[in-house]
């Protein structure tokens, strides 16, 4: 030992007056804008949503501004088609919290004209309820205990919606799923075979009730 000082190969700090770039390319900048956009999008439409479900907004001028968002929508979505090809994870990834916007984006069309405010909450609940069920079933839950509560709120919400007809054949449907699943003790589960089709029968039930609320 000299009791010369040690040297260290630190990396040099930069000026304050230097551009620091939070991106290593064109195409990594260009990217991250179009990922912001997509973020404004999905929280726009949840704010649309919420806004006049509260009954702070006129009704026509929801149906104009939700039909340009949903465009606005469908255009970004093509733009990052290679990096973030499925809305619902993107929103999930960034905990974005907005099940609103993500029921309307579902549904593609604004909320029926003659729906009043109780019937647009209700219309709102039960879409949320099925696209929470089909994330469930899509994530392979299989056991009584995973599956019972989200079933049965999703049957309780169709009851709330009027449009729906008394004899709608899809609320049967959930009920012989829910009634099945009463019969079972909670640490029972599903097989395979009986998840996907229950996964295939509630995806198909969603698909009617969308057609019949878009038609209203």
């Amino acid at each position: 030992m000299n009791g010369a000082p040690q040297q260290y190969n630190m990396p040099q700090q930069p000026e304050f007056s230097e551009e620091i770039r939070l991106t290593k390319s064109t195409a990594d900048e260009k990217n991250y804008d179009l990922l912001a956009n997509l973020f404004s999008c999905i929280k726009c439409i949840d704010y649309l949503e919420r806004t006049f479900a509260s009954g702070n907004l006129e009704e026509k001028v929801y149906i104009d501004r939700c039909r340009q968002l949903l465009v606005q929508f469908r255009n970004v979505m093509k733009s990052v088609a290679t990096i973030a090809p499925d809305h619902k994870r993107f929103a999930n990834d960034f905990n974005m919290q907005c099940p609103a916007g993500l029921a309307r984006i579902d549904a593609g069309v604004p909320m029926p004209s003659n729906a009043g405010t109780s019937q647009i909450v209700a219309i709102q609940t039960v879409t949320e309820k099925f696209i929470t069920l089909l994330d469930i079933l899509n994530m392979n839950m299989r056991s009584k205990t995973d599956l019972f509560m989200p079933i049965e709120e999703t049957y309780n919400a169709m009851q709330t919606v009027h449009i729906l007809p008394d004899d709608f054949s899809g609320k049967a449907e959930i009920k012989h799923w829910l009634d099945r699943l009463d019969m079972m003790a909670a640490v029972d589960e599903l097989s395979e075979d009986d998840t996907s089709d229950l996964l295939l029968a509630v995806d198909k039930v969603y698909s009617r009730v969308k057609d019949i609320i878009s038609r209203e």
